[in-house]
C-alpha cells in the first residue's frame, strides 16, 4: 500500500469514529429533546429535536459516502470514487433546507392560526365560576404561548366586600385556573359590578374629601370616626361609618344631632351607614 493510500485509509477510519460518535451522541440528545419538549409543550426543544433528527440521518449518509468513497478505482472510475462525497455534500445540503423550510412552514401556521387556543372560551368561563365568591366573568380573553394559552379575564365579586377579600377571590380563581395543565398564566381583573355600570372616575368626590366632610360633621358632636369604608357604585355613592366602641346610648344621641341630609347633599352620598363596633370585654358572658 503506497503512503498516499495508507494516509487516505487513515483519514476514512477517523471519519467513521468520529460519525459513530456522533450517531450515539445525537441519538440520546434528539430522545431527550423530543420528550421533554412534549412534555413541557415546548415548541423550541421539539424544533432542536427535529434539527438532531437530521443530524442523524446526515451522519449516516456520511458513513455511506465514506464507506463508498473507499472503494479502489475501478474500470468505469479509472480516478476512484470520492466523487460520492460531493454527491452526499450536495444531498445534506438539501436535507438541511428542508429541515429549515419546514421549520418555518410550522411556525408561520402556529402564528396565523391564533383561535387554536388549547382551551376553549366556555371552559374556562366555567373554570372560574366554580369560584367561591365570583358572580360573572366578562372580557375573557385568550392567547396562544406556544402550545399553552394565556387567560386574561374580569370577575365580579360583592361591591361591598373588602379589598382583601376581593383579591382573595381573585387569587382562588387564577389557583384554579393554573390547575388546568393547559393554561401558562392568567390575569384576573375582580369588579365590583360591570364595566357597562361602574362610574367613570370623576363621577363621585374622592376619599380625602369625604373623610374631612363626615370627620367635621361627627367631631361636631363629639364623636370620632374609626373607619370609613366607600362604596363607587352604578347606583349611587354610599358611604358606611364606624364608630369606636363606647357607650351605645349616648352615641344614638350624639348622632340624632348631626344633619344627614345635609352631609350627604355635601358629599354626594346616597347613603349614609352608622355601625359602631363592640368592646370585646362587654360582649363576653358572666361566670356561672
Amino acid at each position: 500500500m503506497s503512503l498516499s493510500a495508507s494516509r487516505v485509509a487513515e483519514k476514512q477510519e477517523v471519519a467513521r469514529k468520529t460519525t459513530w460518535t456522533s450517531i450515539a451522541l445525537n441519538s440520546g440528545l434528539t430522545a431527550a429533546q423530543l420528550i421533554v419538549g412534549s412534555i413541557a409543550h415546548s415548541q423550541a426543544l421539539i424544533a432542536d429535536g427535529i434539527h438532531s433528527l437530521a443530524d442523524i440521518v446526515s451522519d449516516f449518509i456520511v458513513l455511506i459516502a465514506n464507506r463508498q468513497a473507499a472503494v479502489a478505482p475501478d474500470v468505469d472510475h479509472n480516478y476512484g470514487h470520492n466523487r460520492y462525497e460531493t454527491v452526499a455534500s450536495l444531498f445534506l445540503g438539501g436535507l438541511l433546507i428542508a429541515v429549515g423550510v419546514g421549520m418555518l412552514w410550522r411556525a408561520g401556521t402556529r402564528i396565523v392560526e391564533l383561535q387554536d387556543i388549547p382551551s376553549t372560551t366556555d371552559n374556562l368561563r366555567g373554570i372560574l365560576l366554580n369560584t367561591p365568591g365570583v358572580r360573572e366573568v366578562h372580557e375573557l380573553r385568550t392567547r396562544k404561548m406556544g402550545d399553552l394559552a394565556m387567560v386574561d379575564a374580569h370577575i365580579l365579586v360583592d361591591p361591598r366586600i373588602s379589598v382583601s377579600e376581593g383579591h382573595f377571590i381573585a387569587e382562588s380563581a387564577r389557583a384554579q385556573m393554573l390547575a388546568d395543565p393547559r393554561v401558562l398564566d392568567a390575569l384576573i381583573h375582580v369588579d365590583p359590578e360591570s364595566d357597562e355600570l361602574n362610574p367613570l372616575p370623576g363621577k363621585f368626590p374622592l376619599r380625602s374629601a369625604v373623610a374631612d366632610a363626615v370627620r367635621h360633621a361627627f367631631a361636631r358632636q363629639n364623636l370620632s370616626v374609626e373607619a370609613l369604608n366607600l362604596h363607587y357604585l352604578s347606583s349611587g355613592f354610599d358611604v358606611d361609618v364606624v364608630l369606636p366602641a363606647s357607650n351605645a346610648r349616648e352615641a344614638a344621641s350624639q348622632l340624632k344631632a348631626i344633619d344627614f341630609d345635609a352631609l350627604k347633599r355635601r358629599i354626594g352620598a346616597r347613603e349614609i351607614r352608622v355601625t359602631q363596633a363592640l368592646d370585646a370585654a362587654t360582649t363576653k358572658e358572666p361566670p356561672r
